[in-house]
């Protein structure tokens, strides 16, 4: 959703709670979400675009920073086919000393 520059992503939290995070459009490709969970802030996700062939794939960098200070590097394939495929060869020599998992069905 957008309004007025601002993009909101809500989705399901363990159970039945709801995360929502928020962000505003930003100079560049990146974006940084304020997420919560309800009204406690649980930190920030920064969000950059790494490569994209604007049609089957893009491989996207994910920085999150928690409410307690702990950080995370996050590297996300994102592909519209099967999630059984393969990463996209045109994406090989940026992944290759990354070390993935494929998300659950």
């Amino acid at each position: 959703a957008g309004d007025g520059g601002k993009s909101i992503v809500q989705h399901p939290f363990e159970g039945n709670q709801q995360l929502r995070c928020e962000t505003t459009k930003e100079d560049g490709a990146q974006l940084t979400f304020d997420c919560k969970l309800g009204e406690k802030s649980l930190g920030e996700t920064i969000f950059i675009p790494i490569a994209t062939d604007y049609e089957d794939y893009s491989l996207y960098y994910l920085c999150i920073t928690t409410d307690k200070g702990s950080t995370d590097d996050i590297y996300l394939v994102a592909s519209r086919k099967s999630v059984n495929e393969e990463i996209p060869g045109a994406l090989n020599s940026l992944t290759k000393d990354l070390s993935f998992k494929k998300c659950p069905n």
